[in-house]
């Protein structure tokens, strides 16, 4: 009779890997539609997690609508003017109407898992899954306990383990990002300076950003186009005035826009990091985090329903396939930016056009969309090109 219980006690209905943002919305949103779930992550909450942590508008509106509730203003610090540089040169600053709110990852991660706990799911943290078994749904985790689920919902980051499973390997080394960061000790109030770099490092960025008890900085790009990238750290940590003996590095992989165009199968379904869900022109993660590990949840609510667990990814494909249209206009817009001969352009556009700089603040506030910021780039692009054989003409 014991053994029975325990083996009811180790099946659910959802089984999420990853406690992150992306896994705790998944948990918390198929909690609330009544199914059994548990959530397992391979460290202790809280934990340290590189990232710039800036959370967007659109990221707090969707952490409301999935979580019902958002972190209290102790957690942020607003800051609402931002600072350009191109190769550590200032050519713009500019104020918005929009609040950028910045915390640390540490702490908010934190608090949605207690969130998703609180609301009835099981927790699994600091444990680490050892075999994921599809033929009998079944994950095994390095301390020998057997768990059992209909839907299996990989949130466990770009380095995800079920996304290793899937597809051999978490990621493409061909195409995955890579960024470097550390927090620099420093008090910072609303006045503090923020600033992004968009040529200390290409195709990336770099970013100086201001926290309530320390600067976090940190540089970010494609991985093989950037074989010396603690190289550039080092030069943009000496443009910020900061000793690089004083802090400590720490690096990570970031998909920066290389998703995968199917993120699962059957049964299994990834979100957030782990597929490949991060905006290559911003870096914003955190907001298509939440969304899609809602998503994700729905989907698994849909099948599960229907007694068809097996079909949980065609209900999921539908859904990501919106983040995914959104993430291919940003890559094309950053090739556009970081492409000859436009990068000039870009250059004085950040400068010189108000609405740039507003296209951007609205982007981050979800107030914006990339089809319309590409729709206006297509016009100056074609502008662009109709002068280019002068210019072809003049740079032989």
């Amino acid at each position: 009779m014991e053994k029975e219980t325990n083996s009811r006690a180790n099946k659910f209905d959802v089984i999420v890997v990853g406690a992150g943002p992306a896994g705790s919305s998944a948990a918390i949103t198929a909690q609330k539609n009544g199914l059994k779930v548990a959530i397992i992550d391979k460290q202790a909450f809280p934990r340290n997690k590189l990232c710039a942590a800036l959370f967007s508008g659109r990221a707090l509106r969707s952490m409301k609508c999935v979580f019902s509730s958002i972190p209290d203003d102790s957690y942020f610090l607003n800051i609402n003017s931002v600072t350009f540089k191109w190769g550590g040169t200032t050519i713009r600053n500019w104020t918005s109407d929009h609040k950028l709110r910045l915390s640390y990852r540490h702490d908010v991660d934190h608090w949605l898992l207690k969130l998703a706990i609180k609301s009835g799911v099981s927790d699994f943290q600091k444990v680490q899954l050892s075999k994921i078994d599809e033929e009998n749904c079944t994950i095994e985790l390095k301390d020998g306990r057997i768990l059992h689920y209909n839907v299996l919902i990989g949130a466990d980051g770009a380095n995800s383990i079920v996304g290793r499973h899937l597809f051999g390997r978490p990621f493409d080394p061909n195409t995955i990002g890579f960024a470097l960061e550390t927090e620099a000790p420093e008090e910072c109030d609303e006045n503090a300076d923020l600033s992004i770099d968009f040529d200390c490092v290409r195709p990336g960025y770099g970013w100086s950003f201001p926290k309530i008890k320390s600067r976090t900085i940190g540089v970010a790009a494609l991985h093989k186009a950037n074989p010396k990238l603690k190289s550039t750290m080092s030069k943009y940590l000496h443009s910020e005035n900061i000793q690089e003996k004083s802090v400590n590095v720490k690096g990570a992989f970031i998909p920066l826009g290389d998703y995968h165009k199917l993120p699962g199968r059957n049964e299994i379904l990834l979100a957030g990091d782990a597929a490949g869900l991060v905006d290559g022109l911003t870096g914003e993660g955190i907001a298509y985090a939440i969304e899609s590990g809602a998503k994700a949840a729905e989907a698994a609510t849909s099948a599960i329903s229907s007694n068809t667990p097996c079909l949980a990814f065609e209900y999921y494909l539908p859904l990501v396939k919106e983040h995914h249209k959104e993430l291919d206009i940003a890559n094309r817009i950053r090739a556009f930016a970081y492409g000859w001969p436009f990068r000039k352009r870009f250059r004085k556009a950040l400068e010189t056009h108000p609405t740039m700089h507003k296209k951007f603040f609205d982007l981050l506030e979800g107030n914006a969309s990339y089809c319309d910021i590409e729709a206006q780039i297509n016009k100056k692009l074609l502008s662009s090109l109709m002068k280019l054989p002068n210019m072809l003409k003049y740079t032989r």
